[in-house]
């Protein structure tokens, strides 16, 4: 995985312990902890420097991208990739700043660590989404995955193949 992916307006690059409050802070936040399968809320002391030290850095197999506005300090939102050791693909999860929900950022950074992956080889990505997550699924959908709503949280999966057509036709528009 690339160690930094631009987009037109954000830079994602590894997050560091230098980002240790503003991840504490964002995913201390109930509205996004509520979120998330594995976050737990109260968020527990120490718990944002051992999710850095888990991801941080760029490490395979797992890790996160800190999402910033191109030439901004503060940390928005993190979209995290995990590669499977039996297969090339890569399951993609993402959380952001309340303050940034519904501005096109996660959409925006999603799409371009989508590119950068597939772009490296990954033949798939997969992600999953909880019911009562509509706003990531409409990230999702945007980007094309196509979901398997027969369980809660729902499995949803994007191929290259598909991502390359859809990015290619010019009558559809850029996630």
């Amino acid at each position: 995985m690339r160690q930094t992916v631009e987009t037109p307006t954000l830079t994602l690059r590894a997050l560091t312990p230098d980002d240790a409050a503003a991840v504490a802070r964002i995913l201390g936040d109930a509205r996004v902890a509520k979120m998330l399968r594995v976050v737990p809320h109260p968020l527990p002391a120490g718990a944002a420097e051992r999710y850095i030290a888990r991801r941080g850095g760029g490490v395979a197999p797992e890790h996160a991208l800190a999402i910033r506005g191109k030439g901004e300090t503060a940390l928005r939102g993190v979209v995290s990739v995990k590669f499977f050791a039996d297969s090339d693909g890569a399951r993609i999860g993402f959380w952001l700043d309340p303050a940034w929900q519904g501005k096109g950022v996660m959409s925006e950074a999603a799409a371009g660590v989508a590119d950068a992956l597939f772009e490296d080889g990954a033949p798939w990505l997969a992600a999953e989404v909880h019911a009562g997550n509509p706003a990531a699924r409409r990230v999702l959908e945007k980007l094309g995955f196509a979901f398997d709503d027969t369980r809660d949280p729902a499995q949803a999966r994007l191929d290259a193949t598909h991502w390359r057509a859809r990015r290619l036709d010019p009558t559809r528009a850029k996630a």
